[in-house]
């Protein structure tokens, strides 16, 4: 997933995702602003299943105040086996 968006300037924001996984497999969650990599993280059973499922993400966007940003949000490849990506929210909150 790929959006241009515009920050505002006089609140902190983040990114508050719910993602989940094909059971006992996994994948890479990474999160990009501008090209950099801000975040990186396995989804799976581990990160899961204390959540019903469903983990609960927030990441960090504070640093971008004001500015316009790049977002990206990838699945990426941790072992190349089933590495399906369920995505319930993704949504930019103001703290």
């Amino acid at each position: 997933l790929r959006a241009a968006v515009i920050l505002p300037a006089d609140k902190a924001c983040y990114l508050d995702l719910r993602v989940s996984h094909v059971p006992q497999h996994d994948w890479r969650l990474v999160v990009k602003a501008n090209g950099e990599a801000i975040h990186d993280q396995l989804i799976d059973d581990a990160l899961t299943t204390p959540q019903r499922g469903w983990a609960s993400l927030q990441v960090d966007l504070s640093r971008f105040a004001g500015q316009k940003v790049l977002l990206e949000v990838l699945n990426q490849s941790n072992d190349a086996r089933n590495e399906t990506a369920y995505w319930k929210r993704l949504t930019i909150e103001e703290r």
